[in-house]
């Protein structure tokens, strides 16, 4: 990729994610999809809170404490 990203933090949640499938992904575009949105918290009202610390949020990264 050679060219700057433009309007990606304008893009939902669901649009950042499809744009980086697009851009990244050439085979299996579905199960990228699915391994992204594996990392989410099943509690909705708690991915909302992960969602809202970053701007451009696409999925969460666990690390051990």
């Amino acid at each position: 990729m050679t060219n700057p990203i433009k309007g990606f933090s304008k893009l939902s949640k669901q649009g950042k994610i499809e744009w980086i499938v697009d851009q990244y992904f050439t085979d299996n575009k579905e199960d990228a999809i699915a391994l992204l949105k594996g990392y989410w918290h099943e509690n909705e009202k708690v991915q909302k809170l992960h969602d809202e610390f970053i701007e451009n949020t696409v999925t969460n990264f666990l690390t051990p404490y």
